[in-house]
């Protein structure tokens, strides 16, 4: 057993303790609210709100950047979970190509120290691993290499990947957990320039996997591509069957992994109901 799952059995062990940790309803009132404590915030969106007649998903972060929907991704709530749904086909959420999210990990606006990237969200899969299809999560991605900017995506083999891209190279680093049909996984990412990219995949029974992998330097490639949740390119390549909530993405890094796994240990609760 590793630090983390002592960690994790030692507070789920005094859980009359730790209520915000292990019980849904007190989960559910910190799971919007944390988002808000990251820095260089570039939107967030908990999947409930909706907005123009039903037309868009509501950036939760207050910066006003809602998702367009492609086809129907349409709402559900799972317990305390509020989602939305892809259904393999065409439903993609959508921004179209913005300044927002062309995070090259050189923005001034962000203390040195701190300049990089950090995504994620809950994802929920309807269908398990196939060799035919991968499925895009979260990101800017394109079939064109100049395009491929950052993306989370589950593989063919259900691991679950990070990958950014400067225009050339596209690195990555996956995780070993293999993310089947019918659960909830938290899947988030951090790019450290220059020094690693990291992968975090977690499951609500508290465990939480953490692999590093080799990166590149700044700047990740200004993408003329737009930013997607479920698919990409107008909901036609890499389409999700399955759900996301609580779906998020920063021009920052954390330098350290407290914050994501604060984020996840405090969320995972509501997506256990």
């Amino acid at each position: 057993m590793n630090e983390n799952e002592r960690n994790v059995s030692s507070v789920d062990n005094k859980s009359s303790d730790f209520q915000r940790r292990t019980e849904p309803n007190f989960a559910w009132g910190n799971a919007a609210d944390i988002l808000q404590e990251l820095i260089a915030l570039r939107g967030g969106w908990t999947m409930g709100p909706s907005g123009s007649g039903g037309n868009t998903v509501i950036d939760t972060s207050g910066g006003g950047y809602h998702l367009s929907r492609n086809s129907n991704p349409n709402h559900g709530l799972d317990g305390l979970v509020p989602y939305v749904n892809f259904d393999g086909s065409n439903d993609e959420l959508y921004y179209l190509n913005n300044a927002q999210f062309n995070i090259t990990g050189q923005e001034l606006s962000t203390v040195g120290t701190y300049r990089g990237l950090m995504l994620g969200g809950w994802f929920w899969f309807d269908d398990d691993p196939t060799l035919a299809d991968q499925e895009h999560l979260i990101g800017i991605w394109s079939t064109v290499l100049a395009d491929r900017a950052y993306r989370i995506v589950r593989l063919t083999d259900g691991t679950i990947r990070f990958q950014i891209g400067n225009g050339v190279a596209t690195p990555g680093v996956a995780s070993t957990t293999v993310a089947v049909s019918g659960q909830w996984y938290f899947c988030a990412a951090r790019w450290d320039p220059n020094v690693l990219e990291y992968i975090y995949v977690g499951t609500t029974n508290g465990t939480l996997e953490i692999v590093s992998g080799a990166t590149i330097a700044a700047p990740i490639v200004t993408s003329a591509a737009n930013f997607t949740i479920g698919a990409m390119l107008a909901g036609t390549d890499d389409r999700m069957d399955g759900r996301a909530s609580h779906c998020w993405v920063c021009a920052s890094q954390s330098a350290s992994h407290t914050l994501i796994k604060s984020i996840f240990h405090h969320q995972r609760a509501m997506f256990g109901s």
